[in-house]
């Protein structure tokens, strides 16, 4: 998505440099210096994969409410590829943020991360609306209408545990969904 975006942007900005409008160009970079200034950093751990993937999410997120809270406390470096936390994190957060979208009543949620001798603990709770659905083995199914497209967020989250050794648990209680696993790094 990032790349897609970017991508996007870069090709307007040659065009308006071929084009020479240049004030044009000004305008553009002010507003995305605006942006970025707006952008508030929840996360500064130092471990940029973690750090941009929350601050970005979460900025995302608080565009919905302002009851989120984060406690991330990792080292600088750990033991666990780049692909994989921005996997992880980008699905869990992406699915609170689209659960936000479609809620009337409070939106509240957290994030919390934490590491200690070669574990990371990541666990994220958030209020919901509706009926959270399970299959015949327990695995939750997606609330989207179109299900091809959607629904393979937390499998590949499951997956992803497995490889780190980990537990995962997926639990619903007074339409708060939470997610809290560990991983061995």
């Amino acid at each position: 998505k990032i790349r897609h975006n970017l991508k996007n942007e870069y090709t307007t900005q040659i065009i308006m440099l071929n084009e020479k409008k240049y004030d044009d160009l000004l305008q553009l970079y002010k507003s995305k210096i605006s942006e970025i200034d707006s952008i508030k950093l929840i996360s500064q751990t130092g471990n940029v994969a973690f750090d941009t993937i929350i601050n970005y999410k979460v900025s995302e997120i608080m565009q919905f409410t302002d009851k989120f809270k984060c406690s991330v406390m990792i080292p600088d470096k750990l033991n666990i590829k780049n692909d994989d936390i921005i996997m992880i994190l980008g699905n869990l957060l992406d699915n609170i943020e689209d659960a936000f979208k479609n809620m009337n009543s409070e939106k509240r949620g957290s994030l919390v991360i934490a590491y200690e001798k070669g574990v990371l603990y990541i666990e994220t709770c958030n209020t919901y609306e509706g009926r959270r659905k399970t299959d015949s083995k327990g695995k939750y199914l997606t609330t989207k209408s179109d299900v091809s497209m959607h629904g393979i967020g937390l499998e590949s989250i499951e997956k992803t545990v497995e490889k780190y050794n980990g537990k995962i648990i997926f639990a619903t209680l007074d339409n708060i969904f939470s997610v809290t696993m560990i991983l061995e790094t």
